[in-house]
């Protein structure tokens, strides 16, 4: 005992994040939440919003794939305040989208629209093309789903315009790598 390297509790409750999530691809659920508590607790009492806010998200998911909804729409409302104070726009964007479509999963469709407006209004912010993509896609299936064709149309040529767009940017980013390839085997060959 007196020989043992002393534990660095930031560590544990970091892999035990990383636990969780191998839990949670083997549909182990109730396990890997136990695991993302343990580490939210943690955190919590450290005062490391980020990471916690980050577990509260993840038990959320884990409820999402376990198709308990209920619980899933806790946490992940949980976890909403902790993204505002931080100021983490990605992560409070995700979870108004994961909000919308644990709404949609229980027929809540008015509020699971006014989550979609929300995660797209914060993405348009970010240009997070990728979330804005998925986004307005989430949003013009709930807002058709109310009968608001024109909307669902807006939002669906959102979709579309973005979809197009990262769609470019992958495409180019190809192009110039595929060029740059040349350019160095050119380089070589002289």
């Amino acid at each position: 005992m007196a020989n043992e390297e002393p534990r660095n509790e930031h560590m544990v409750a970091v892999a035990s994040v990383g636990v969780g999530n191998m839990l949670l691809e083997k549909n182990k659920f109730r396990e890997a939440i136990d695991y993302y508590k343990k580490s939210e607790n943690y955190f919590r009492e450290n005062n490391v919003k980020n990471y916690e806010a980050m577990c509260i998200t993840m038990i959320g998911e884990t409820y999402t794939r376990d198709s308990n909804y209920v619980e899933a729409e806790k946490y992940f409302e949980k976890s909403l305040p902790i993204f505002r104070e931080t100021n983490d726009e990605y992560g409070l964007a995700i979870n108004l989208a994961n909000l919308g479509g644990i709404l949609v999963h229980r027929k809540d469709y008015k509020k699971a629209e006014e989550y979609y407006k929300g995660a797209l209004q914060v993405n348009l912010k970010r240009k997070a093309w990728d979330n804005i993509q998925n986004t307005a896609l989430g949003l013009s299936k709930v807002q058709e789903l109310l009968g608001k064709t024109n909307e669902a149309l807006n939002s669906y040529k959102i979709y579309v315009q973005y979809k197009d767009s990262v769609i470019n940017i992958e495409r180019n980013k190809a192009v110039a790598e595929a060029e740059s390839k040349y350019e160095s085997e050119k380089k070589k060959q002289q």
